[in-house]
């Protein structure tokens, strides 16, 4: 338990290397150049103007119902364009799709994440246009942000130098693909772990990972560019919604699984199992040929989705309290994410429009979200393995002796045998009974007889090697499988045991009470298996009955005649 406690300690510094570097990276990414300061007007549709500052956050002027695009008017504060080839940029543009032109010139071909167009650099979280002809100075240039029914995003303007521009998108780029990498690679290792432990909790995991992962693709175009997946970004907004019902649900139910709030918290499995069903609900609702179910997605989810970050904070919170071990990981992991996505709702509304690197902090946050989780299901998997491995012994172990029961003797032997095989070793099985041991019960009771069966087992355990095998098949019967020992080291073993037993006096209290055995021995032949072998040695041990008792003898292992050895 301590080696495995200390692999999950070890990889502490790897994540925290991770962390720094995406922050790092982050950085970068989400660093501004001076540029042009720039003064914008939105043209609203009753004819009048609100001026904004592109250089920080400011939400489209669109319909609640979308039936209408929106126009910005930008213009140089000091009235001057650039000189040469520049980029109109605007980052994390969301969903809007984008136009531009010069007053008296026709709208440019459109560009948006998922719409990758002539003209337009798009896809890397950002819309960029190459202009290589400036209107003139003091001339203002129209964005035209097209009708569409989604919720009206958040945008900035930027005036940016050519390699600044490339600067920002690779450094981008770098941490979106590693932010991603991590999250698939978590999920994949989740998929791994739930085959070869059988546990539900690890494929949620992994399903809620991949659709949170598929929702920050779509948001930012890196369904479009770079991986070009056509068929994904053709119709990406209902993919989305798919992908947003999923993560929502799968991520109650990863917490109620993975925070055990049956037994920590029952009324707050409740609490977070009745959103996750009216999300599905909803969610299926949405897939219906139906228009007025249809509909139903677009309205409900995001106050479901909105309502459900506290209840589950508050779940396992509570959890926590009482004694829920993961439900300290979740919140851990969880937390950083949901206070960003609530910040990023928020903005929507004209919370902290200065900060404009709030789309990267947040998927740095899933990034660290799947982390911490992974790390608390390895946690998971160690105490897992420590309960099914107590499990096991305590299926696999006598429990008077604590030496192996019938059951993982037979396991055991037939791992070594095949073990014996594979190597071309020698092999021997001591079948060893204790003598008159039914009188010694009737003698001085089962107690006595209990309290010899203990020692006799102490015994054998101190004589064998740390690779042999010491069971009992049941009353005084115990057999010792001797796993690479060759023929003479075999029968000096059972010597050893043979005497040793017979200077056992029982620690009962009562006077007296010696004890002798009969020990059969078998080596392992090219035809034999677990039954074979027992068999052939327990054949042997009856012979050492037969020959007078408490001495060893030998099964032939070419002839089947007996060897005696005379233990007096």
């Amino acid at each position: 338990m301590s080696r495995d406690c200390t692999r999950i300690q070890g990889v502490r510094l790897p994540v925290l290397a991770v962390l720094v570097l995406l922050l790092s990276v982050s950085a970068v990414a989400t660093a501004a150049g001076e540029g042009i300061e720039l003064d914008a007007v939105w043209l609203l549709a009753d004819g009048g103007e609100r001026p904004f500052d592109p250089s920080r956050l400011s939400r489209v002027p669109r319909p609640h119902d979308g039936s209408a695009d929106a126009v910005a008017r930008i213009v140089p504060r000091d009235g001057r364009w650039p000189d040469g080839v520049a980029i109109l940029a605007l980052p994390r543009p969301a969903l809007e799709i984008v136009q531009w032109r010069q007053p008296g010139q026709p709208f440019s071909t459109a560009a948006g994440l998922w719409r990758v167009r002539d003209g337009g650099f798009s896809g890397h979280d950002r819309i960029g246009f190459r202009i290589t002809h400036w209107p003139p100075d003091g001339v203002p240039i129209e964005l035209r942000f097209a009708a569409q029914q989604a919720i009206a995003g958040t945008v900035t303007i930027a005036i940016q130098d050519v390699d600044e521009f490339a600067r920002a998108d690779a450094a981008w780029l770098a941490l979106a693909s590693a932010c991603f990498a991590v999250m698939v690679t978590m999920a994949l290792m989740a998929v791994f772990f739930a085959w070869k432990l059988r546990e539900s909790v690890f494929l949620i995991y992994a399903g809620y990972m991949l659709s949170y992962a598929g929702i920050q693709i779509i948001q930012t175009g890196f369904v479009s560019a770079p991986l070009d997946w056509h068929w994904l970004a053709a119709d990406a907004r209902s993919w989305g919604r798919v992908a947003i019902t999923v993560s929502g649900v799968l991520a109650l139910l990863f917490l109620d699984r993975f925070a055990s709030l049956a037994a920590f918290f029952r009324v707050g499995r409740l609490l977070v199992l009745v959103p996750a069903g009216l999300i599905a609900l909803v969610g299926l609702a949405g897939l219906l040929p139906m228009a007025g179910l249809r509909s139903l997605p677009t309205i409900l989810i995001n106050p479901l989705l909105l309502a459900s970050g506290p209840i589950m904070l508050l779940v396992a919170t509570v959890a926590w309290l009482r004694g829920s071990r993961y439900a300290g990981f979740f919140l851990v992991g969880w937390t950083p994410l949901l206070l960003l996505t609530v910040i990023g709702s928020a903005q929507m509304y004209g919370f902290a429009p200065d900060w404009v690197g709030s789309d990267d902090a947040t998927l740095l946050a899933a990034t660290f979200e799947a982390l911490v989780l992974s790390l608390g299901l390895a946690d998971k998997t160690v105490a897992l393995r420590v309960e099914r491995d107590h499990a096991r012994t305590l299926a696999d172990t006598d429990p008077l002796t604590q030496v192996l029961n019938r059951r993982g003797l037979v396991e055991g032997l037939e791992r070594a045998i095949v073990a014996a095989r594979r190597r071309s070793e020698p092999m021997a099985l001591l079948f060893l009974d204790l003598d008159h041991f039914k009188s010694l019960n009737d003698r001085r009771g089962h107690a006595a007889g209990d309290q010899a069966l203990r020692q006799v087992a102490d015994l054998f355990m101190s004589e064998i090697r740390g690779r042999d095998l010491l069971g009992r098949l049941g009353g005084e019967e115990f057999v010792v499988v001797l796993p690479r020992c060759p023929r003479g080291r075999a029968l000096h073993i059972a010597e050893r045991l043979r005497s040793g037993v017979a200077d056992v006096r029982i620690a009962d209290g009562e006077p007296g009470g010696s004890l002798t055995v009969s020990i059969g021995v078998a080596f392992l032949k090219s035809d034999d298996d677990a039954g074979t072998l027992i068999d052939r040695a327990d054949r042997a041990m009856y012979r050492a009955k037969q020959f007078g008792r408490n001495r060893v003898v030998a099964i032939d292992d070419e002839d089947a005649d007996t060897h005696r050895d005379n233990g007096g």
